[in-house]
């Protein structure tokens, strides 16, 4: 096989998603499940999906029902940041929405109000619990009352497996050692329940999948082969450390001995001097 550059580039050019499909990660799914992403350790295939809570946005209760009945200030508040609204008496819902975007949106939180039958209910943009924001219908008033509000970031379970939740997101982590480790869901639905979500990683994608198997930690062929290696290495090295002590422990003894003998040498030529000595006297007398 060649690489054809030309055909390549027209097919880049003609159908970008496809080809992304072919070289990276992708999926497919059924109903309010949309398949986000994988990781190296996830490995292709067809997976349960359980959602047991779909995600929800912080959101108030209906307010200024048929429009404005007092002045009133609005207050919305996330963090150490909070934007105001005087809001005047006879002003219709619609009014009270678009001037309180206005303020919200110079401020640049991540809330919205929107019209609802007669009156209005203020929004977070964002799904789940990092979406929370506080509200005050009434900041001028005594005291002023800040109502917290929360979302709910979605549950549920991926393969069989409790599943980490933020926002609309439902994903397992790359560590579990499961074959679904790293994948990633968007449940945009508003209703708990079962469904399947297909992973099929493309052509470099299951490159990148081959090479994280053989090198995955205690499991991965090569690295198998390494730390098998590493054993023998090891074991050589003891068995040299073990010879080289015993080599060091005869040293040691011949040297002990060799010593002793020089002692004893010495000790005979001391006696044969004196023989020597005892002798040359008898001969002289």
């Amino acid at each position: 096989y060649t690489f054809d550059r030309a055909a390549f580039m027209t097919a880049a050019s003609t159908d970008p998603t496809k080809v992304a499909q072919f070289l990276g990660r992708g999926g497919t799914s059924t109903g309010p499940v949309q398949f986000a992403g994988a990781d190296a350790n996830t490995v292709s295939g067809s997976y349960e999906v359980d959602v047991t809570a779909s995600a929800t946005r912080a959101t108030s209760s209906r307010l200024f029902a048929g429009g404005a009945l007092a002045d009133t200030r609005v207050g919305v508040r996330i963090g150490s940041t909070t934007v105001n609204f005087d809001v005047s008496n006879g002003q219709t819902a619609s009014q009270i929405v678009d001037g309180l975007n206005a303020a919200i949106g110079s401020a640049g939180l991540k809330v919205v109000a929107e019209l609802d039958g007669t009156g209005l209910v203020v929004r977070s943009t964002v799904w789940g619990a990092s979406g929370a924001f506080a509200l005050n219908t009434d900041v001028i008033g005594t005291p002023a009352a800040w109502t917290p509000l929360t979302g709910v970031d979605v549950a549920g379970t991926i393969n069989g497996l409790a599943a980490t939740g933020i926002g609309q997101t439902l994903s397992l982590s790359p560590l579990g050692g499961n074959s679904a480790a790293g994948l990633s869901v968007t449940v945009t639905g508003s209703t708990p329940g079962l469904t399947t979500v297909d992973y099929r990683p493309g052509a470099a994608a299951r490159v990148v999948e081959l090479a994280t198997a053989l090198t995955r930690p205690q499991s991965g062929t090569l690295t198998s082969a390494k730390d098998s290696a590493d054993r023998r290495v090891k074991d050589f090295n003891d068995q040299i450390s073990r010879l080289e002590n015993r080599l060091t422990v005869r040293e040691l003894n011949y040297r002990r001995q060799y010593s002793n003998l020089q002692t004893l040498i010495s000790g005979l030529q001391s006696q044969g001097n004196w023989l020597s000595s005892q002798i040359a006297g008898l001969n002289r007398g």
